[in-house]
């Protein structure tokens, strides 16, 4: 297991474009919001494929991207309560709404981890289509996903992760704001409790890649 230490650095005179696709409003801080306020100086777009229609969430969503210094997107995917609304077998409403965007091509394409975090369905689907989607080239990038299991009534870094970045002190209390301040869960709370010090991903080999020649990394030993 490695803890990467991201210093964003110049290859042929641009800065590298990423793409974070994912369900709701907030996953996006969650996740990897000290990871988008580390690596200030990417191109980050972010798409929340949920809750545009949410006269509540997606104001805070706007004001979120806002702190975190990223261009925003948001759409409609059904997100109801208690059931979620069946998806087609190929997911098209998720790629239908991905597709435009993801066409322009990215270095890097972020989303949910194949389980979901915590098994949410969304995320899961969201993971899948995204994946088919670079696989058959209607998204243009190489994959990083999230890499984190729920432990408790909270989620933390997979134990086998195979990145882990860790924040600053400054990096996770801007975080924190975020997730308390922006999008009104307190202390205690699932959502508050998950956005951790450290943020995991598993990144492709393609990924990896493109993390090694488009980023000067150090690294330390923590583990086998």
């Amino acid at each position: 297991m490695k803890v990467f230490q991201w210093i964003i650095a110049f290859t042929q005179g641009k800065f590298m474009q990423c793409l974070v696709v994912v369900a709701h409003p907030d996953d996006e801080t969650i996740w990897m919001g000290g990871t988008i306020l580390k690596l200030s100086d990417c191109r980050w777009h972010v798409m929340a494929l949920c809750r545009g229609d949410d006269t509540d969430r997606a104001p805070r969503f706007l004001r979120a991207a806002e702190a975190l210094g990223v261009q925003a997107y948001i759409s409609d995917l059904d997100d109801g309560s208690p059931k979620l609304a069946q998806l087609s077998d190929n997911l098209h409403e998720i790629k239908c709404r991905v597709a435009p965007l993801a066409a322009r091509g990215f270095d890097l394409i972020f989303t949910h981890g194949e389980n979901g975090e915590y098994g949410h369905t969304r995320h899961r689907q969201v993971h899948r289509a995204v994946r088919e989607m670079i696989e058959s080239g209607e998204a243009r990038g190489d994959l990083v996903y999230f890499d984190y299991r729920k432990v408790g009534s909270s989620c933390v870094p997979c134990r086998d992760a195979q990145v882990l970045l860790e924040l600053t002190p400054d990096e996770h209390v801007a975080k924190q704001h975020i997730v308390r301040d922006i999008y009104g869960f307190r202390p205690g709370s699932f959502e508050y409790e998950s956005a951790g010090l450290v943020e995991a991903f598993y990144a492709s080999a393609q990924a990896g890649f493109q993390l090694s020649t488009l980023l000067c990394s150090s690294f330390t030993h923590i583990g086998g």
